[in-house]
């Protein structure tokens, strides 16, 4: 599928696991991420299972490839934009 631009709107955590976050990735870019079992070994954390710092080596990576992709706002900085909360109960 060829578009001169992606968009993609999440309102989860981006990394439930490896293999979900190259389908965003891979969404968005599927040049530059074709492959996902080469996405999958380069970031298979189960091979440093005791090796921490490796891990957090890895984390490191994975943020430098995401950031370029990502806007992220949190709650705090949106709280006050939002309009107050209604309840409303309905009896069916």
């Amino acid at each position: 599928m060829y578009s001169t631009s992606r968009f993609l709107l999440t309102g989860t955590p981006l990394m439930n696991n490896i293999g979900e976050l190259w389908s965003l990735l891979n969404f968005l870019m599927p040049d530059l991420f074709k492959s996902k079992d080469n996405f999958t070994e380069s970031f298979n954390f189960t091979k440093y299972d005791t090796d921490q710092e490796a891990k957090i080596s890895m984390v490191k990576k994975l943020h430098k490839i995401m950031k370029p992709f990502m806007l992220r706002r949190t709650k705090d900085q949106l709280i006050n934009r939002l309009p107050a909360k209604i309840e409303m109960n309905i009896t069916v």
